[in-house]
């Protein structure tokens, strides 16, 4: 418990020196460093995406064809859930 503490004391102190850093740019560096950082996250998005794909691939190459649904169970469907009204009791059919 102690060091979840030490370690959320650490993160806050991190945080403030950068929100006094950021205080500290002039325009120009703030909106340079928007730019930067802009690019860094549509890296990370294309990264993301690129590892997205490969894993849904590869979950659909291991897909087991038994695993799948009969015919019968796809069809078959569930009715709707009753709404609840205040003060009424509901009893779900079966």
């Amino acid at each position: 418990m102690i060091k979840k503490l030490i370690f959320l004391a650490v993160l806050a102190g991190l945080g403030y020196v950068g929100y006094l850093v950021w205080n500290n740019l002039t325009e120009s560096e703030k909106a340079e460093f928007k730019k930067e950082a802009g690019k860094v996250v549509d890296k990370g998005k294309e990264v993301a995406k690129k590892a997205a794909d490969k894993i849904t691939e590869t979950i659909r190459e291991d897909k087991d064809p038994k695993d799948e649904p009969k015919e019968e169970e796809k069809s078959e469907k569930k009715s709707p859930p009753v709404p609840k009204q205040p003060g009424k009791i509901t009893i779900p059919s079966q």
